[in-house]
């Protein structure tokens, strides 16, 4: 109904804005009727109620006294308390363990209704435009209101249950389609609220910059250029940002989807060559942070072999040789179990040995990482070695 509400907006002029009103109080009123059962993991719906609301205020709309439009959502929520689990292993948890609260509207309704409006070029005016844009505004606060860090009583260290809901997804796409509509001001308005959550909720934020990359390439050409200006002011705020006491490894996966290399594998494309290059200055900083973690340094040494990621390489070697010098053995025996490294030694020995040789840091590195491959009887590195 809704969809096809659309198509006839011209017509029903002011009558299009009280139906969204209406949709968005219904969307309310459904929440408020709805009560969860059974752990949470279901609800039930008292029709009767709504039924009985339903027959007050369909007059009142027909009659064109509907409910009002509420452009501050977070006045038409029917909020909930947040859930505090308190089962017995919670007992023997150093951190505070808290959970998110269910959306404050009907997603289904809100959704369905907010979900699908038409590109902001299409708007008939500045004010429909505004209005489509504040409604995508209220989506990402609706969604951020639901999370820990909007209850005040939960501490910064607290860790956070995983709750990741198909509704989560809706307006990860939505925000997604949008940003690639909108100015620089109007981008950081949706994408920050989201990247600037506590450390505890990487798995949405890395869930938003995965459907990020996706909108990027869901239009042909790939709209990678597009893509640069917007990614790069994630990258700084993700890497302006510290880590909590607590939060460290959370921090990590935040930035390894941010430099692509624990991300969707399209990431690993050639395509996104050019928005690896602009992230450059990222990776050296990032790799200090990974300094004596022979897993991550593994992960990231097998994107470097990708074709995204292996204009990387011979840098790449440099700001990882003087980490090398200092790892231990229980580091390399690590790396070695893993693989990559030696992948790496075999793709810079093949591919870019000359280009190596001619720059003394590279050459240094690359001996580096020859000598302890080698100590480790790595067969790759065991053959440089007789042919150097």
């Amino acid at each position: 109904m809704f969809q096809e509400a659309f198509k006839l907006r011209s017509a029903l002029g002011g009558a299009y804005r009280e139906l969204e009103a209406f949709a968005l109080a219904f969307a309310a009123e459904r929440k408020k009727a709805t009560q969860l059962l059974f752990f949470r993991t279901r609800s039930k719906t008292d029709t009767a109620e709504l039924e009985k609301w339903g027959d007050e205020w369909l007059k009142k709309f027909a009659a064109g006294k509907g409910p009002k439009w509420v452009s501050d959502w977070s006045q038409a929520e029917s909020v909930e308390p947040f859930y505090r689990d308190s089962r017995p292993h919670q007992k023997s948890s150093r951190r505070e363990e808290v959970s998110r609260r269910n959306y404050g509207l009907d997603m289904g309704v809100t959704l369905a209704v907010f979900g699908s409006f038409p590109a902001l070029a299409e708007a008939e005016d500045s004010q429909e435009r505004a209005h489509w844009f504040g409604v995508c505004k209220e989506m990402v606060g609706l969604f951020c209101r639901t999370l820990p860090s909007a209850d005040p009583t939960t501490s910064t260290e607290a860790e956070w249950h995983y709750h990741h809901w198909p509704p989560d997804e809706a307006v990860f796409k939505t925000v997604a389609r949008r940003l690639f509509e909108c100015n620089r001001d109007e981008q950081k308005q949706l994408w920050e609220p989201i990247v600037s959550l506590p450390v505890a909720a990487h798995h949405h934020i890395c869930s938003f910059l995965n459907h990020l990359l996706i909108e990027s390439l869901r239009l042909e050409p790939y709209r990678i250029t597009e893509l640069i200006p917007i990614w790069r002011g994630v990258a700084e705020q993700v890497f302006a940002s510290r880590a909590p006491k607590g939060g460290w490894r959370d921090h990590i996966d935040i930035q390894k989807h941010v430099l692509l290399y624990d991300s969707i594998p399209s990431a690993r494309e050639e395509f996104f060559g050019p928005l690896v290059e602009d992230l450059r200055p990222f990776y050296n900083q990032h790799l200090g942070k990974i300094a004596h973690d022979a897993y991550d340094q593994s992960s990231f040494s097998a994107f470097l072999l990708t074709k995204a990621g292996e204009r990387l390489l011979i840098d790449a070697l440099i700001w990882l040789q003087p980490r090398w010098d200092l790892a231990s053995d229980y580091y390399w025996e690590t790396a070695v179990e893993q693989n990559h490294f030696a992948n790496l030694l075999d793709r810079a020995w093949h591919n870019y040995y000359p280009l190596i040789r001619a720059d003394a840091s590279a050459l240094k590195a690359f001996k580096t990482l020859t000598l302890k491959l080698a100590a480790h009887h790595v067969p790759i590195a065991l053959e440089v070695q007789q042919q150097i």
